[in-house]
């Protein structure tokens, strides 16, 4: 395990300025302070917004002239990108999106609405791979009470169906869809009777043909004692696609909150979550371990972290402001089934030397399971950029392509850090790269002026996005046209024929279906040229040096196949480039002997 040292030595005296100090804790006592920044609270809450912080009142923010790059060719967005596909009055947040891994042109997101109390939860549905969109209503369930709705979550089963769950009233609800207009209400996960109240519900499917919980579905959560005095993580989960629950696991308290849960190769179960409370008042991301299907656990703390600024009557955490949107440095991960590697995303604050600070995102890495981690590194792009905030990130993981991609809001664009655009990058073993803006690098939206739950800003507490047989698919919360409420945009990539496909390599699983399975070592590129020109393939090391070069002596402008031997090469890095006629395109690959 390696702790995040450098930060917290480096960041002590910012306890006292950007988090609850001992004293402050003291005047909200068994844990209000906590159960006042979370859904659970605010859903009993009637808040009153006087104009929602129109155009008048909204002071606007231009980007920065020094502008990035709108990202590289190698994919072609969806006719659906940055599409509003709410559209509707009031605000729509917290979204999460799932795609059908019986047919990728099924693309279903969920929402909170601001109507919510009143009508069922939304399922935005596409059958198009994001080109165009219908927003259908979960049939009500009687039997339980549906309204006061939220918390939504999708999860896509190997199997063709789509399960969503999300907090209603009493209960946590489950409902499944092959189509996405066909809805069936399963039986809730759970009901609250007078011992908590379930808050954020986080949901996988176990999708790992390997584990002997094949298609398991697992749910956890935060529950809220009675008297707010104490916070469980549990979790719960079906091995009969929704019809009944297991007793649920409690996994740890002492005020934890923002549980994350993904399964592994093998059947492992992981659980990440974060808490405040601790015997020195310092925040910590911790990760819980089963490796007996849910029934038992191991924890240990993570990393410590520093909480964004708090602002409010409630101490909510808040960037850029006292009325700006509540945000949490929450935790996120996924699992490269072909390796049970854990790649792990999580948020911190951060003072630079220069005395500027920032909400920044860290990638560690685990190839054990969770017991030993990788040193963290910091996710972003060059120099400055680093400086702004990048926050609410998703990771998401395509078993098709065996890649890691994630989302987050950034404001690098923007040299008053206020405007924030959707991004995309990719996670590799050394970091990421490819970040870039989902959306025209011109324009971002003012994070100040998006009303929703009932609040006057308000982006939801968390983004969703997922991959699938080379589709990434992002769904976040945002404002366009001087409108002030939030509604929900898509944004779907596609991988392009015209994309140099550089694969992972690795000689202990079967490559992706988009290239020959091939023996350990050779490495088949598959590429499409512009004209017939001279071109060639080179493997570069990490230093730079060139390792190996083959000329393409039979160029064809449609997409081909070369076979490079990779015999000579030994484990680690590596940069794959094609180059013709002065335009280079590069990979990183990792060889894994």
């Amino acid at each position: 395990m390696i702790l995040h040292v450098q930060e917290t030595r480096a960041q002590t005296s910012q306890h006292t300025i950007d988090s609850l100090t001992h004293e402050e804790l003291t005047k909200y006592p068994n844990g209000e302070w906590l159960y006042m920044r979370s859904d659970a609270f605010a859903r009993r809450v009637q808040y009153r917004v006087e104009d929602k912080l129109g155009a008048t009142r909204a002071s606007e923010h231009h980007p920065s002239e020094q502008r990035g790059s709108a990202g590289s060719k190698d994919e072609v967005l969806g006719q659906g990108t940055g599409l509003d596909i709410s559209n509707a009055d009031g605000g729509q947040e917290e979204t999460s999106i799932a795609i059908s891994r019986r047919d990728p042109n099924l693309i279903i997101v969920g929402a909170n609405d601001e109507h919510m109390g009143k009508l069922q939860m939304p399922a935005y549905v596409s059958t198009d791979a994001g080109t165009s969109w219908q927003t259908v209503r979960l049939p009500p369930n009687t039997a339980y009470n549906y309204y006061s709705v939220g918390d939504p979550v999708l999860a896509p089963s190997e199997d063709g169906n789509i399960y969503y769950t999300f907090i209603a009233g009493n209960a946590i609800m489950v409902a499944k869809t092959i189509n996405g207009f066909d809805w069936i209400h399963c039986t809730p996960a759970y009901i609250w009777t007078t011992q908590d109240s379930p808050d954020k519900p986080s949901m996988t499917v176990d999708n790992s043909p390997k584990s002997p919980h094949f298609g398991r579905v697992y749910i956890s959560w935060s529950g809220f004692s009675l008297y707010n005095d104490t916070i469980t993580i549990k979790l719960t989960w079906s091995d009969d696609h929704g019809q009944s629950w297991s007793k649920p696991t409690s996994i740890f308290d002492s005020l934890p909150h923002f549980a994350h849960v993904r399964t592994g190769t093998f059947g492992e179960v992981y659980v990440s979550f974060s808490s405040y409370y601790a015997p020195d008042w310092s925040p910590r991301h911790y990760f819980a371990t089963s490796l007996d299907g849910g029934l038992t656990f191991r924890t240990q703390t993570l990393t410590p972290y520093l909480e964004y600024p708090r602002q409010g009557s409630s101490w909510a955490s808040q960037l850029k402001g006292p009325t700006s949107s509540r945000v949490f440095p929450y935790t996120t991960f996924q699992v490269d089934l072909a390796r049970n590697q854990i790649y792990f995303v999580y948020g911190s604050w951060y003072l630079w030397p220069n005395r500027d600070s920032s909400a920044v995102l860290y990638r560690i890495l685990s190839n054990d399971s969770g017991a030993t981690w990788s040193a963290p590194v910091m996710l972003g792009g060059i120099g400055q950029a680093l400086h702004y905030d990048r926050f609410l990130p998703w990771v998401a993981y395509d078993t098709w392509t065996n890649r890691m991609s994630m989302f987050y809001y950034s404001s690098e664009l923007d040299k008053n850090n206020f405007l924030a655009w959707p991004y995309r990058a990719e996670l590799i073993q050394s970091g990421s790269f490819a970040e870039r803006p989902l959306e025209d690098p011109t324009a971002g939206f003012n994070v100040l002026v998006c009303a929703g739950f009932g609040g006057p800003s308000f982006l939801g507490d968390y983004t969703g996005s997922d991959a699938y047989k080379g589709e990434f698919a992002a769904a976040w919360t945002e404002t366009r046209k001087g409108n002030t409420d939030g509604d929900v945009f898509v944004s779907v990539s596609i991988e392009n024929s015209n994309r140099v496909e550089l694969h992972r390599v690795n000689a202990h699983i079967t490559l992706t279906a988009t290239t020959r399975i091939t023996e350990p070592n050779t490495l088949q590129v598959q590429y499409q040229l512009d004209g017939a020109s001279p071109a060639n393939i080179s493997i570069y090391g990490t230093r730079g040096v060139r390792m190996l070069t083959q000329e393409i002596t039979t160029a064809s402008i449609t997409p081909t196949e070369s076979t490079l031997n990779i015999a000579s090469l030994a484990s680690g890095n590596y940069i794959v480039r094609l180059t013709q006629s002065g335009q280079i395109v590069s990979q990183p690959i990792m060889i894994v002997r």
